[in-house]
């Protein structure tokens, strides 16, 4: 969500960097910076952007290898997302063939992820056990999240059991992580305001001293003037203008250096607040999903789809049950159902209970028996939801949300 907020001036830096990639004349560097600005873009919710300089950089450095199968694993989500999942998955398979164990790692757990949502279980597994025994630790444990809810899906128990421990050893980490995260945030707000208000003490500063030293060139000009009508001391005046001009170099140079100070000071604060920001998103997400009433309601579901049992025949949701899931969306959203009514005053209680049941992927097909309403009151409800909050036809209710959170 913060990275959303800083993405446009990351790609005017790196629109200044590429000018001079290319004044130097260096393809490498110049396909580099076009993958940075289409990530950039892509960080914005800009899919289109970021497809545009995604193209444009294989097209200048399509030779080199890591670059290529990089952005062919970015592009691959992009279109996913857009629903090309033929083409997301072909141009996947064409990273197989890389030898960098970076790469490979990287695109079996992309395929992994997006047979997982696909609910092709077989072939996420296949490609996110080789994430779990070789990747990095936080790769580590999403393919232990994934390969548990895969094997509780397809009744393997003990395997299940397996993954799901070692989510729970982890899950130390990813609270600290959170910790961590969330001291970045204050100390990037403290220094803000820290920033500002050493900004107002170094414009009074600066101030000050061009009015004293402005006030002592006048004074001295006087001086030389008056004196000269008198006797001849115009060597005494010059000196002493001299060293006036001195002190006011040394000033100026003091300030300028402290300014540097603070720029540079500002800019690692930044890169902190993006690198730390990119963390949260998916980790609330997640948190949503796994509390108790969430893990109730799917539980609910596949239990009737194990049983082969019709969707329909699910019981309502008790309003007791939809205050929970409502307050598990606050809690773990950062006040979710508040931040909704107050960019959408329109939407109702019942709007807000169709909102959360589609934070966890829950078909519309399944929402008339959940919530107790017709099918047709639930299509109706999902059409004044999207006329609210204004979202285009090639959009879903599901992806405005993703961006919001």
């Amino acid at each position: 969500m913060y990275a959303e907020c800083y993405y446009e001036g990351a790609v005017d830096n790196y629109k200044t960097a590429l000018n001079y990639a290319k004044w130097i004349d260096d393809s490498k560097f110049v396909a580099i910076l076009l993958k940075h600005i289409g990530n950039s873009y892509n960080l914005g919710n800009m899919p289109d952007s970021a497809l545009y300089y995604y193209r444009h950089a294989l097209n200048v450095g399509g030779e080199y290898e890591n670059l290529r199968c990089g952005i062919n694993i970015t592009t691959a989500s992009i279109y996913y997302e857009k629903g090309l999942v033929d083409s997301a998955y072909l141009l996947l398979k064409k990273n197989l063939s890389s030898p960098d164990d970076f790469i490979l790692a990287q695109t079996y757990y992309t395929i992994g992820e997006l047979f997982f949502k696909d609910m092709m279980f077989d072939s996420a597994s296949y490609y996110l056990k080789p994430c779990f025994e070789c990747g990095g630790k936080l790769m580590k444990l999403s393919s232990a999240k994934m390969l548990a809810e895969i094997y509780d899906n397809t009744g393997y128990k003990e395997l299940s059991a397996f993954y799901n421990k070692h989510v729970s050893e982890n899950a130390i980490d990813e609270i600290n992580r959170r910790v961590k995260t969330k001291s970045l945030i204050d100390l990037y707000n403290n220094n803000k305001n820290y920033k500002n208000i050493q900004k107002i003490k170094y414009r009074v500063l600066l101030y000050s001293i061009i009015a004293v030293f402005v006030t002592i060139i006048v004074f001295f000009t006087r001086s030389i003037i008056h004196r000269r009508q008198k006797i001849q001391i115009s060597n005494d005046a010059n000196w002493r203008i001299a060293v006036a001009n001195g002190k006011l170099k040394t000033a100026r140079q003091k300030i300028n250096e402290q300014q540097d100070k603070i720029k540079t000071r500002e800019r690692e604060i930044d890169v902190m607040h993006r690198s730390s920001s990119i963390l949260l998103t998916g980790n609330c997400l997640d948190s949503y999903r796994t509390h108790k009433i969430c893990v109730k309601i799917i539980s609910r579901i596949r239990q009737l789809d194990e049983k082969g049992i019709k969707r329909t025949e699910l019981e309502p949701l008790t309003s007791s049950e939809l205050s929970e899931l409502r307050r598990a969306a606050d809690t773990c959203l950062v006040g979710f159902t508040n931040m909704m009514t107050t960019k959408y005053s329109k939407l109702n209680v019942d709007d807000l209970n169709f909102l959360c049941l589609c934070l966890l992927d829950i078909p519309y097909s399944s929402m008339p028996a959940l919530l107790g309403k017709s099918r047709s009151t639930i299509w109706n409800r999902a059409k004044k939801i999207a006329s609210i909050m204004d979202i285009k036809p090639n959009e879903t209710i599901v992806q405005v949300l993703m961006t919001m959170i």
